[in-house]
């Protein structure tokens, strides 16, 4: 379970710094 939540949070902050304006 802690697994597939922490490949979950990698893709969810990927996509959010890919979102941000850099």
């Amino acid at each position: 379970m802690i697994s597939l939540f922490n490949a979950w949070h990698r893709d969810l902050c990927s996509k959010l710094h890919a979102l941000e304006p850099r």
